[in-house]
């Protein structure tokens, strides 16, 4: 893919990908706060609702008309490759979440620090809060997107 069709292909996924990243995030902010899910269900999950939004919006929107051939074999194609790079996404975002815990659980807050807003209190020891993981988790998604645009080629 030429660099011209790399941008050009990314400025129009963009919306798309804004809004697969707005389901990807609300979900798991609904998961982390409202079920008792494992942090590794609630990324999963939500990054598998976000795989399922970005194809169908890339099919339609971002390739529109540019494509031949079979809808379920786009599908397959697109959820196998997807789902590679969601592995290594979530595995990343699920390390980075572990990492930053393991240095933050035995910290001492005090009643004005601002780091209050950043963590929960898990038993005896501090973790991220919900949110900071959705952050965490959509940093690493970015890079993510700009690396999915550049498989459209051999998708779609």
């Amino acid at each position: 893919m030429k660099k011209s069709e790399y941008i050009k292909m990314t400025l129009r996924g963009s919306p798309i990908a804004l809004f697969a990243g707005i389901i990807d995030t609300s979900s798991m902010l609904i998961l982390g706060k409202y079920t008792k899910l494992s942090l590794k269900l609630q990324v999963y999950i939500s990054t598998f609702l976000a795989i399922l939004i970005s194809f169908f919006g890339h099919f339609l929107w971002t390739l529109k008309g540019q494509t031949s051939g079979k809808i379920f074999t786009k599908l397959a194609k697109f959820i196998s490759i997807n789902s590679v790079l969601f592995f290594i996404s979530t595995e990343a975002t699920l390390y980075s979440i572990k990492f930053i815990n393991e240095r933050i659980k035995d910290i001492k807050l005090t009643k004005d620090s601002l780091v209050n807003y950043l963590v929960v209190k898990k038993g005896d020891h501090y973790e991220l809060n919900t949110e900071v993981n959705v952050i965490i988790k959509n940093i690493i998604g970015i890079l993510w997107y700009l690396i999915q645009v550049s498989m459209f080629k051999f998708i779609f």
